[in-house]
């Protein structure tokens, strides 16, 4: 163990720094990483197996103004960021690996396929159980409704998970939700009465 010279003060510990979460995605061809004030993009080319970077500063306006550390409306700006930031990143992604295959992407090609995107999930996750679980049960208000609503998207998700050979996922993912919501509606709903 070292020893301190007489007349030197020892140093000052480091004052403790709050915890902060590292978060990240995947993009095409690689990963997005996202720091306190910095998030980059690793993307590896396929053909030549070279990794290119993209790394930048957070400066928006919720990272300066005290308005956006308030607890509700920090919540809700940090995922409009990074939904905001995660697009672009994928995007950044696309651009790289179609370049890398001799393809251009321009603003208006990846603005078609966004659309695309929206809408079709939109409709397969949304309409098309809504749909169906119409001509089934009929009245939107009733039990059955709600229920052959949610088969039908449990369905959709045990479907993909079962083409890409992710069953076992899925079984997860609806125990999971079975779990969550009987603890909710035990320690959060309560006891239950009618009322009238």
């Amino acid at each position: 163990m070292t020893s301190i010279p007489e007349g030197v003060n020892p140093p000052e510990p480091a004052p403790p720094t709050e915890p902060f979460f590292y978060g990240g995605q995947a993009v095409i061809e690689g990963v997005m990483m996202r720091g306190r004030r910095h998030y980059a993009v690793a993307v590896r080319l396929p053909s030549t197996g070279e990794v290119l970077v993209d790394k930048g500063e957070l400066k928006g306006a919720l990272y300066r103004n005290r308005f956006w550390k308030l607890p509700f409306v920090r919540g809700l700006a940090l995922l409009a960021e990074q939904v905001h930031l995660g697009t672009r990143c994928l995007m950044w992604s696309a651009r790289v690996n179609a370049g890398d295959m001799d393809v251009q992407l321009g603003r208006r090609e990846i603005a078609a396929s966004l659309a695309v995107a929206v809408v079709g999930s939109l409709v397969l996750f949304i309409g098309l159980p809504l749909l169906g679980a119409g001509f089934v049960a009929g009245r939107t208000s009733s039990f059955w409704f709600v229920l052959v609503e949610g088969l039908i998207r449990i369905g959709l998700v045990f479907g993909y998970l079962a083409q890409q050979g992710y069953i076992a996922v899925g079984f997860v993912y609806v125990a999971t939700i079975a779990v969550m919501g009987a603890l909710s509606y035990i320690f959060i709903i309560g006891k239950v009465e009618r009322v009238g």
